[in-house]
């Protein structure tokens, strides 16, 4: 009989903490809370889909600097879908075009498709050319689970700027 105050007490605190651990990544009107949002990573950019119909990427326009670079010269961004979602990229999940300037608005050595079977991740990478250029791109993405849904496309920019 004993045990049960204290298994009461131990489910207290345990719920308790579920509660103080979450933090809303709004403060009002001061702004955001830092220590919940993640700042975005240039490499890295995620796509919602919001109201089952559109796209949105969380960075616009995605900006590439020299220390986005690798080792071989190369920039890869890697576009991911949300994890347990339904949606999915196309066989052609990103289209990059070139810019208003299409001699150095060109990305060169562009390589680009879909990684893994679920089908969560598209990767693009090229070879940046010296100087600013800018790419204009289209996200392209299907509710694997109802095909007719229409998905409209995003199209954002990439801005690099060596």
């Amino acid at each position: 009989m004993k045990k049960w105050p204290f298994i009461a007490l131990v489910c207290t605190v345990l719920l308790s903490g579920c509660a103080h651990f979450y933090q809303d990544a709004r403060l009002g009107a001061e702004g955001f809370n830092p220590a919940v949002v993640r700042q975005p990573q240039p490499r890295l950019p995620n796509v919602f889909v919001v109201e089952n119909r559109y796209l949105v990427v969380d960075q616009e326009p995605i900006r590439v600097t020299k220390r986005d670079v690798g080792q071989d010269g190369r920039v890869t961004i890697s576009w991911a879908l949300p994890a347990g979602s339904p949606y999915v990229f196309t066989d052609k999940g990103i289209g990059i075009a070139a810019g208003p300037n299409k001699e150095r608005d060109t990305p060169v050595g562009l390589k680009c498709g879909v990684q893994g079977a679920p089908r969560k991740i598209f990767e693009c990478s090229y070879r940046p050319s010296p100087g600013r250029s800018v790419f204009k791109y289209t996200i392209n993405a299907t509710n694997r689970e109802n095909p007719r849904e229409v998905v409209e496309p995003l199209d954002p920019y990439i801005e690099t700027n060596l």
